[in-house]
């Protein structure tokens, strides 16, 4: 992508194609490095995940992103890795962290799936910015992607989808202010 470089990624081995990735523009002024043990946590079509570190003006973040397949057979174990994932990451950790990504889950409809993905970003005090649908065809309008935080570390934030047509999914855009370190 003009102007950005990759920072963290994940490819899918098999079948090939697909993935996530962590971009980020070329002049940005922060610190970064790559969590990489976390990419080792994921399994093609289950959960594939990668994430970064960043400090900026003396604060520091976690930005993770995910994805999970559509297919329903992977959905637990996709849960039981997101879980794990957020352990690692999230316990006793004082950092701001940002999750996005491609759930698969539709936020707009009661469902069991729906239900466990909010119970465990609960339970790491992880709250979800919007229900706005994410992917509009002609004949639905679903909820599949999200960016989530700790709103309790933000001061401030901006959440929109921003419904381009460059994909099946629209993208996210999150701007925070974070709160000062004391």
């Amino acid at each position: 992508m003009l102007n950005y470089r990759l920072v963290s990624f994940y490819c899918r081995c098999n079948p090939k194609g697909g993935g996530v990735a962590i971009y980020v523009k070329n002049n940005a002024d922060f610190q970064m490095s790559e969590i990489s043990n976390i990419k080792l946590i994921s399994v093609d079509k289950v959960l594939e995940v990668c994430a970064v570190d960043i400090s900026i003006s003396g604060r520091k973040l976690k930005v993770i992103t995910f994805y999970r397949s559509p297919e329903p057979a992977y959905v637990n174990d996709f849960f039981v890795k997101l879980y794990d994932v957020l352990s690692r990451i999230c316990r006793n950790c004082r950092d701001v962290v940002i999750i996005s990504g491609d759930f698969n889950v539709d936020r707009l409809v009661d469902s069991d799936e729906k239900f466990e993905l909010q119970n465990i970003l609960r339970n790491f005090n992880i709250e979800i910015l919007s229900n706005e649908p994410t992917r509009i065809t002609p004949t639905s309008a679903t909820c599949l992607d999200g960016i989530f935080t700790e709103t309790s570390k933000i001061k401030s934030y901006t959440h929109f989808v921003d419904h381009n047509g460059l994909a099946d999914h629209s993208g996210q855009i999150l701007r925070c202010q974070l709160r000062v370190n004391s």
